[in-house]
């Protein structure tokens, strides 16, 4: 059973696309992922501020109080009690996403983001329409972020600011626990930008892409 979504959660959100695409030439691909890179030095930065806060406490605790807790005057168990804060620190800045959110540099989310949407972009053949039409709406859960791709057909005509009312609707669900109803409400916003900007559907206007939630966990 997919983790991220129920089987009911991608039949709202297929017909949610359906629905959309049935008033403009825009072809919506939602993609989600558990996160965008597998940040190798999080668990690294992690233990050895584990290890670096135990040594200041064995050396505050040998310097103020060295009576109250006399076994950390012995330098094994000292050094037993740094090594496993860092082994406990290392694995809980790995496990706990908010912990390891804090661990990367902003400029590493940035990069590690935009480029995995970019390649979903390849991947997803998101560019493979008549009129250049179409729109990723890439989610990567750790790093609670949205990118918003649109093709060369949309991007033309539509501003880049035109685009946060969609990434803020997918942010809300996703910050309140229900990102299937942001993805919807997401869906039904780039419905209402394109047809604001002209791009009503044509006499034949084929479902050029498949209306299906991509997801990947790795």
């Amino acid at each position: 059973m997919d983790p991220l979504f129920s089987t009911d959660d991608r039949r709202r959100i297929a017909a949610a696309i359906e629905a959309a695409e049935t008033g403009h030439r825009g072809e919506i691909v939602p993609y989600v992922v558990l996160r965008s890179a597998p940040y190798a030095a999080v668990p690294w930065r992690g233990g050895a501020l584990g290890f670096g806060l135990a040594g200041l406490l064995v050396g505050l605790t040998r310097g103020v109080l060295p009576d109250t807790f006399p076994l950390l005057a012995q330098d094994g168990l000292a050094l037993l009690l740094m090594v496993g804060a860092a082994v406990a620190a290392a694995w809980l800045s790995s496990a706990l996403a908010p912990v390891t959110r804090r661990l990367i540099p902003q400029d590493h989310i940035n990069r590690a983001v935009g480029q995995r949407a970019k390649v979903a972009f390849v991947e997803e053949e998101v560019f493979a329409t008549r009129h250049r039409t179409g729109i990723l709406l890439f989610v990567s859960l750790l790093e609670h972020r949205i990118e918003v791709l649109a093709d060369a057909g949309i991007y033309a005509r539509v501003a880049d600011e035109a685009w946060q009312a969609v990434a803020d609707h997918i942010r809300s669900g996703m910050e309140s626990g229900s990102l299937t109803e942001g993805l919807i409400a997401g869906i039904a916003a780039c419905d209402k930008i394109l047809q604001a900007h002209g791009f009503e559907t044509a006499a034949d206007n084929p479902d050029e892409l498949p209306s299906q939630l991509r997801t990947s966990e790795e």
